[in-house]
């Protein structure tokens, strides 16, 4: 006779065992179709709402023949599966129209910002051309920053008619670009005046002072003859610059830190030559007097 205690675990291992070995709930075979597809579309709709519509796309495709099967007509929910699936074949289509028109955005703004990046060193260049030691190097930034914008406004050129947004932006940008010609001129003029007359005024007057503290007589003579025709090469190249752009004339030059216009460093450079063998100094133009106040008319007499 067995123990008590084994018999109870037997028992117990004989319901284990029956429970793990009955029989299950069973899918028909419609079910199990429906099952698949749902899933499916629940992937299609998640691909729609992320805007992946060519993964969507391909995935309905593949739906599409199991919502024919007439094993799958057998499925409980066969008839809701399918009016998802229509619905999810009308959301792509709305969600390829929204996903291209976002994309278009998206690429407008994109060609907008690179726009803005080659723009902002241009603007930053023209003002860099009312400095008063405007050089080569703020001429070369202007070229440089025109050529860029004129670049990517080519690169560009379809954007302007798909969005008028960019279309506004490229107009504005080409303004820029026209509108530099004219201080890029005036400031290309200074330029080419101070680098070749001012240049030569000014090694003048410093080899008139080397030729000053000179104690050697030929020295000192060379110096000066030296100090002579750069005097006389900045008042040939400066009268000949005066007489091709007038415009140069009024133009504010530098010439030993003090601010004069061309006019008078050539006026200086015609003074060395028959100077005392001093330093020559560009005086800055005199200002005009002031016309004197009209006269007043005398009172009316009373009659």
């Amino acid at each position: 006779m067995c123990p008590p205690r084994l018999v109870l675990v037997a028992a117990a291992l004989t319901l284990v065992l029956a429970a793990a070995c009955g029989p299950k709930s069973k899918l028909t075979p419609g079910e199990r179709k429906a099952a698949v597809v749902e899933e499916m579309l629940r992937d299609a709709e998640a691909e729609i709402a992320a805007y992946r519509i060519e993964k969507a796309r391909s995935i309905l495709n593949d739906a599409r023949p199991l919502l024919r099967d007439p094993v799958f007509r057998e499925a409980p929910n066969q008839a809701e599966l399918a009016e998802r699936f229509n619905q999810a074949q009308t959301d792509l289509e709305i969600g390829g129209v929204e996903r291209a028109k976002r994309m278009q955005e998206d690429a407008a703004n994109a060609q907008r910002q690179r726009l803005e990046k080659v723009a902002a060193p241009l603007v930053k260049a023209l003002a860099n051309l009312d400095r008063r030691d405007v050089g080569d190097a703020q001429l070369e930034a202007v070229k440089d920053g025109v050529a860029a914008v004129n670049a990517e406004l080519a690169s560009g050129k379809q954007m302007e008619t798909r969005s008028p947004a960019y279309a506004e932006d490229a107009k504005r940008a080409r303004r820029v670009v026209e509108r530099s010609a004219e201080p890029f001129a005036r400031a290309q003029l200074r330029v080419g005046f101070r680098n070749g007359p001012v240049a030569d005024f000014e090694q003048a007057n410093v080899l008139l002072g080397e030729a000053q503290k000179e104690p050697d007589p030929v020295k000192k003579k060379e110096l000066q003859a030296q100090a002579k025709a750069k005097f006389q090469a900045c008042a040939d190249t400066g009268r000949k610059q005066l007489v091709a752009t007038p415009a140069v004339g009024t133009m504010v030059v530098l010439d030993q830190l003090k601010a004069n216009t061309a006019v008078a460093v050539v006026a200086a450079c015609d003074g060395g030559l028959a100077g005392s063998g001093k330093p020559a100094v560009a005086e800055k133009p005199a200002t005009p007097a002031k016309p004197p106040p009209p006269a007043k008319k005398p009172p009316r007499k009373k009659k």
